[in-house]
């Protein structure tokens, strides 16, 4: 993953929150109750794990996606609003930057 937690970390994270839930509901709850809710929140867990891990990725890919546009458009894609230089493309930026251009066409 390009930004955020890696994939490692993000399954230590809510590996911990899940273990935490279950210690929690094993005091509520006794015997065959709480085998069901373990396997069904281990079912629902790794579900919700995995529809994060694809909002990353298509996060990481539109983003990358404006990341090309941005170098396609040059320095201006990396000078802030108080005109300092960055290493990275300003990705906010880049939306003005294409209308800029648009409007700069002959038409």
């Amino acid at each position: 993953m390009s930004s955020g937690l890696s994939q490692e970390d993000w399954d230590k994270v809510y590996g911990k929150r899940m273990k935490q839930y279950s210690k929690y509901f094993k005091k509520v709850l006794k015997g065959e109750q709480m085998e069901n809710l373990e396997g069904d929140t281990a079912k629902a867990t790794e579900n919700w794990m995995e529809i994060a891990r694809q909002n990353q990725r298509n996060t990481d890919y539109y983003r990358d996606l404006v990341v090309q546009c941005g170098e396609a458009i040059g320095k201006k894609a990396y000078i802030q609003d108080d005109g300092g230089i960055v290493k990275d493309v300003l990705c906010a930026k880049v939306p003005e930057l294409v209308r800029e251009f648009i409007r700069s066409l002959p038409v």
